[in-house]
């Protein structure tokens, strides 16, 4: 006999793991679900592809996104086991063994709303690099100016110093960009060549 999602769920034989991995896809589910019915909300005329499909397909795909709902129960188990995985990760004692990993950020402020002044912020992922001049302006104001820097494969693979040559020529093509070189305020950033 086959077993369906609400079983698998209620079954006191599956182990923790698995559990939680369906909780997980569950939630990916409803994510998606709640993505795409705002994009239907927002430009209805769009996203109207039901009209479109034949009929009997309309059926299995309604009969699939029924077999996805879930409780508002399951859904605040859901909620639980993800707030209990995460404690088990900032937890030095549980850590380790931890499925979500929780690196403390050791942040110790977050801002206000109150700040005014300007921040260079840099992030560096696999294949880009990203500039951003944000311009705080009180009040819960901000304007933010970026640039995407693509970072070419010879300097991906090449070593540290050609990286951050890279970055910091990268920088400095923002910095002109935006004249914001040359002013006298200083940008600290936590490295040197």
């Amino acid at each position: 006999m086959p077993l369906n999602f609400a079983q698998i769920l209620q079954d006191d034989l599956i182990t923790s793991m698995i559990r939680k991995t369906a909780y997980g896809l569950a939630t990916t589910c409803v994510l998606g679900a709640a993505a795409y019915a705002g994009y239907c909300v927002a430009a209805p005329e769009k996203y109207q592809v039901r009209h479109y499909r034949h009929p009997e397909l309309n059926d299995q795909i309604e009969k699939v996104l029924d077999s996805l709902k879930i409780s508002d129960e399951q859904l605040a188990q859901i909620m639980h086991l993800l707030e209990e995985e995460m404690n088990n990760g900032l937890s030095p004692l549980t850590h380790d063994q931890a499925i979500v990993k929780m690196f403390p950020t050791y942040v110790r402020n977050i801002p206000n709303g109150t700040e005014i002044g300007q921040v260079l912020a840099l992030d560096l992922g696999g294949t880009n690099f990203r500039v951003l001049l944000i311009d705080l302006r009180g009040n819960s104001r901000i304007e933010l100016t970026s640039k995407i820097f693509l970072i070419p494969q010879s300097v991906m693979i090449g070593d540290g110093k050609r990286l951050f040559r890279h970055l910091v020529e990268c920088l400095h093509e923002f910095m002109q960009k935006e004249r914001i070189l040359n002013t006298g305020v200083c940008y600290t950033v936590g490295m040197y060549e």
